[in-house]
């Protein structure tokens, strides 16, 4: 029972993630920079949050990204070639879960990984002017 339960879980989860933009673009990069890989919040559609990769890099390069919660397990795996990647992430999780959510980027070529941990917290914020008239 607590094996079906953890199995629909997770095709939940990975049933809910979807991908609203992706480019990967085959131009020159005229900088010559070296490679820059980040993951950022970007803000939220219908009340879940999204979060944006941005892959900048003078070669092609494929990036095994995979999503997983906080038991391991894996919701969410994707392979990404190219030297400008741009990929959006919506995760579809209630607040309390989304501190349970690691992202694993590992660039095949190089063997690097870079292990993000997504964190959230609510914030009250109050202000009170007072106005001479």
């Amino acid at each position: 029972m607590k094996k079906t339960i953890i199995s629909f879980r997770t095709a939940l989860f990975a049933s809910i993630f979807f991908l609203s933009s992706g480019v990967a673009n085959a131009t020159d990069n005229p900088s010559g920079k070296a490679a820059s890989l980040t993951f950022h919040y970007v803000g939220k559609v219908e009340n879940f949050p999204v979060f944006q990769l941005d892959l900048s890099n003078e070669e092609a390069d494929e990036l095994l990204v995979v999503v997983k919660d906080i038991h391991n397990e894996i919701l969410f795996t994707e392979t990404l070639t190219g030297k400008f990647i741009t990929r959006r992430y919506g995760i579809n999780v209630d607040a309390a879960d989304l501190n349970k959510i690691q992202v694993v980027v590992t660039n095949k070529k190089t063997r690097t990984t870079s292990l993000y941990q997504i964190n959230s917290s609510n914030v009250t914020v109050q202000n009170v002017t007072v106005a001479r008239l």
